[in-house]
């Protein structure tokens, strides 16, 4: 049972760190609703199974980085509260991860769906 129940506390932690994430961290909400948004679009227009792969994964790795980004943030800042240029580097650094991901999925955004909608509307 040792295996089931670190498991479970495992799974647990992580589903906790998501809550936390998205009722605390305002860029964590914005994302949850581009998320919410791209779903949407994506079942009514219909998308391929490639196009499909593309929206999912584009959403992961905006997540993800955010995730990481986030907590990054928060361990520097518990760590060292004070200014420094070093931990402000760092900081962007991570920052800037999450906006290339977040170009990304913009991108993919635009070569799925801005086809399909312009077809809709003219």
């Amino acid at each position: 049972m040792g295996f089931f129940n670190s498991r479970y506390r495992s799974f647990k932690n992580a589903l906790n760190g998501l809550i936390y994430f998205y009722r605390s961290e305002t860029n964590a909400r914005i994302i949850l609703a581009a998320t919410v948004i791209a779903l949407l679009v994506s079942v009514i227009i219909g998308l391929s199974s490639i196009e499909w792969l593309m929206v999912l994964l584009a959403i992961v790795l905006v997540n993800v980085s955010e995730l990481i980004n986030s907590s990054l943030e928060h361990t520097i800042d518990r760590l060292h509260p004070g200014h420094h240029q070093s931990i402000k580097h760092a900081k962007d650094l991570a920052a800037a991860a999450t906006l290339l991901t977040s170009v990304f999925a913009l991108t993919v955004g635009m070569i799925v769906f801005a086809p399909k909608l312009l077809s809709i509307l003219t």
